[in-house]
């Protein structure tokens, strides 16, 4: 949030309109409080107009110099090697944004692709918001792995602009596609063993500690058995998200699980569980990983948990201290 406002300032951009535009109120320090989701998502797009450059989150990740993503940046850089980064990169996500998360898969011809889902639908907020996060991505990983990170091609959602030249210069090839089915990065697979310049596994156990007691990953969620199946453990990881995303759809989780919601409900009823009550277990391990937030009373706790208003919010929370299951 910090370096995509400060970057803004640097490229002429008037921040403290964007930042009224987008309801986010600076700290006494300088900088700014932390905002929902779909504030940040938003705010790439008013970046944007406010510049007058449909590329400007494209410039800002490819501006990117170690540090400015403070404790993600290093949990990379000390990764062992490039596959190891991007597990470190997916693992810990949330230590930025909610807005988005990373899907690495084989392709043909001996390729890997690195996909980026931005939630919500496609516009001009996405569109921007994808174009900072692969830039951002591309630039972190190709300075960090020992040697060149070549792109066997570079694929966006958006519609195509009318130069590509700086989608070329900012990932090192022509082969960026527009009008694509998915926002991706593609190289050859053989990349992913390539050592980090910076890998210590001493330092990168110790940064991965601590950023699990940040993003509090677990905290508040019921214990994973070893008989739980696959499907569920992805479910869980889809509803966490959904909740860190500022809501809690059946319809959404089920999407992105591939499954109708009726499957999914009678799925989570045979194994035991309801919609509702994960939901509600992953609103208060959230709502737990929050709780140290300063300045965040039960409105913004409301809001950023999806519930309706702050009275909603307050009677889970009671309901959560006494112990008892979900119901709201």
């Amino acid at each position: 949030m910090r370096f995509a406002l400060e970057s803004a300032v640097s490229l002429g951009a008037d921040v403290h309109r964007v930042m009224r535009e987008a309801a986010v109120r600076p700290r006494e320090d300088g900088a700014s409080e932390d905002v929902a989701t779909r504030d940040m998502l938003r705010l790439w797009e008013l970046i944007a107009r406010d510049l007058g450059d449909p590329c400007a989150a494209l410039r800002i990740g490819a501006d990117h110099r170690q540090g400015l993503l403070g404790l993600h940046d290093y949990l990379i850089s000390t990764s062992e090697s490039l596959g190891d980064a991007l597990d470190v990169h997916n693992t810990y996500l949330p230590l930025l944004t909610d807005s988005c998360r990373f899907v690495v898969a084989p392709e043909e011809g001996g390729h890997v692709s690195v996909t980026c889902e931005v939630l919500g639908p496609p516009d001009a907020a996405s569109d921007a918001s994808a174009q900072f996060v692969l830039s951002a991505t591309y630039r972190r990983l190709s300075q960090g792995v020992a040697g060149a990170l070549p792109l066997a091609g570079v694929t966006f959602r958006q519609r195509a602009p009318r130069s590509v030249g700086l989608f070329a210069e900012t990932f090192g090839t022509r082969a960026v596609g527009f009008d694509e089915p998915a926002d991706q990065l593609v190289f050859p697979e053989r990349y992913l063993a390539a050592p980090m310049r910076g890998a210590d596994p001493h330092l990168a156990q110790l940064l991965r500690g601590y950023a699990e007691d940040v993003v509090g990953i677990g905290r508040g969620m019921p214990e994973v058995k070893d008989s739980d199946p696959q499907w569920y453990l992805d479910f869980r990881d889809e509803t966490r998200r959904a909740v860190r995303s500022g809501g809690g759809s059946l319809s959404l989780v089920a999407r992105r699980l591939s499954l109708s919601t009726r499957t999914l409900q009678r799925r989570l009823r045979d194994h035991g569980t309801t919609w509702r009550s994960e939901v509600d277990a992953a609103r208060q391990a959230r709502a737990e990983a929050l709780a140290d937030r300063e300045g965040w009373g039960p409105e913004r706790l409301a809001r950023e948990l999806g519930y309706s208003d702050a009275g909603t919010y307050l009677r889970a929370r009671r309901r959560w201290n006494t112990g008892r299951g979900g119901t709201e």
